[in-house]
Formats: structure tokens, C-alpha cells, sequence
């Protein structure tokens, strides 16, 4: 029979090793389609791995037109659950420049641009 203090320690120890286990970290990434839906679990994942494997999974390409608009090893960590492919690839590109082609009611492909430079980067008008 485990004592209570026993069991505590038990609990510790192995909250620890998990605690360690993702610490040490393990990237992981999981894209299920099924029925038209999307499910996406990424943790620490560089986006361009998860652009590709949504590409290679649902069919639909994500481009990036240029190195400047590259996502490069931006790790990311995104939990989706039954979402169309078009929503989920709205939610991974939230802040970039970017088109969805669609062809007969369905998503057939992504296209990323550069950014616009930012308002404080503009050259400022001229003063008089």
C-alpha cells in the first residue's frame, strides 16, 4: 500500500519528467483532415513546417512570394479543432499580407506577400 506522501511523491516525479520532457523542446505538430475540416496542434513548430504540412494534408499550397515575407523558423504554437482550411490558414497568417484563390466555392490556394512597410518606417511629408 502507497502512503499518501509516497503517492505525492510519485505525482512529482512524474510531473517532472514532463516538465522536462517538453523543456528539452520537443517540437510537435499534428494536421488531421477530415470531412472538409481541419484540425491543427502545433507546439513549437516552425511556421513554414506547418504551412507545408497543411499544404501536403489538405491540398492547398501556401505560397511565399518573396524571402521578405518568409515566416523563416518563426516557432508557433496554435491548437485548432475542426476548422475549414481557409479559417486555419486565416488564423496562421494574422498579420501578414496575403490573398486565398478560390475556385469553385473551395480554397485551392494561399499566396503570402511582403508586408507593407510600417506607418513609423514612411518617409514624412514634406513640412510648408
Amino acid at each position: 500500500m502507497i502512503s499518501l506522501a509516497g503517492l505525492g511523491l510519485l505525482l512529482a516525479v512524474l510531473g517532472a519528467a514532463t516538465t522536462a520532457t517538453r523543456a528539452a523542446g520537443a517540437a510537435h505538430l499534428s494536421v488531421e483532415l477530415s470531412n472538409g475540416l481541419l484540425s491543427l496542434d502545433a507546439e513549437d513548430v516552425p511556421l513554414q513546417a506547418i504551412f507545408d504540412e497543411i499544404g501536403r494534408v489538405s491540398g492547398v499550397p501556401i505560397h511565399v512570394s518573396d524571402a521578405d515575407a518568409s515566416p523563416g523558423d518563426t516557432l508557433t504554437t496554435l491548437l485548432l479543432e475542426r476548422v475549414r482550411v481557409d479559417e486555419a490558414v486565416r488564423r496562421l497568417l494574422m498579420g501578414r499580407s496575403f490573398v486565398l484563390v478560390y475556385a469553385t466555392g473551395a480554397l485551392r490556394e494561399a499566396r503570402v506577400y511582403e508586408a507593407p512597410p510600417s506607418a513609423s518606417a514612411r518617409t514624412p511629408e514634406p513640412e510648408g
